[in-house]
């Protein structure tokens, strides 16, 4: 077997429960692994201000992936990079989410994550580093997702059914994972992914080995070298690592 060096751990629907709680066991299995000298990060479509915490209850001192990789950071409180939206495609998005009555979100550098926002103007000092349309109404994002097939100024992704997330063009939690790894000089081979969403794809694919968890996406299933038999529900991460770092 591999000697896995790193695990990079998605959070909604993957490490967090339903409840978007973080389980006692999931926590002490995380824990273990860092102790065993196993560097375990996050990689999430949130915000940091949402995903800290969670960070804080980890525990973790390693680099850590936030909003699909538009921020990344070295270590808690030392930022490594951090890409922006352009501000024409934030004031498209939102007039698409106008139109089409959806909900709308933005992380926005000073401001944090923002609901429903005016649109900037040109004498605006607003730096957004992610948009996302949220609906239960999935033909309206199908028709969304439609006509931003030929956007070149972003990344168009999806977290669940439900959403649709921009972030700055070439940006992914893959590429960002990739950074990480050179940084730590790590081999991408020598690293376990863990996911549940769209967005998770390409690092799933990327890693060694890319693993999704019971109750992930069909397609995020099909893209994975295992799928499990536990789903977030039931501390799939755990059973990760004892099976992949303490072959239990």
């Amino acid at each position: 077997m591999v000697g896995y060096k790193l695990i990079a751990l998605d959070l909604d629907g993957t490490t967090l429960n339903e409840e978007g709680v973080l389980s006692d066991e999931n926590i002490h299995w995380i824990q273990k692994a860092d102790e065993a000298g196993v560097i375990v990060i996050i990689a999430t479509g949130r915000g940091r201000q949402t995903a800290q915490p969670h960070l804080d209850r980890l525990k973790l001192q390693h680099p850590f992936i936030v909003m699909n990789g538009s921020e990344v950071w070295r270590q808690p409180g030392e930022l490594l990079d951090r890409q922006f939206v352009p501000r024409t495609c934030m004031n498209q998005c939102i007039d698409l989410a106008r139109q089409y009555g959806v909900m709308y979100f933005g992380y926005e550098l000073s401001r944090g994550l923002c609901c429903n926002f005016e649109p900037s103007s040109e004498e605006d000092n607003e730096m957004w580093m992610k948009f996302l349309f949220h609906s239960d109404e999935l033909a309206k994002l199908d028709e969304i997702r439609g006509i931003m097939t030929d956007w070149s100024e972003v990344e168009v992704s999806s977290s669940s059914v439900k959403n649709i997330e921009i972030t700055p063009k070439g940006i992914s939690k893959a590429l960002r994972l990739k950074e990480v790894c050179a940084l730590l000089q790590i081999s991408m081979d020598e690293v376990i992914a863990v996911g549940d969403g769209p967005n998770d794809i390409y690092m799933l694919q990327a890693a060694g080995l890319g693993i999704a968890v019971g109750n992930a996406m069909e397609e995020v299933k099909l893209a994975a070298d295992i799928t499990l038999p536990y789903t977030n529900g039931d501390h799939a991460v755990a059973k990760v690592i004892q099976q992949y770092v303490f072959q239990k």
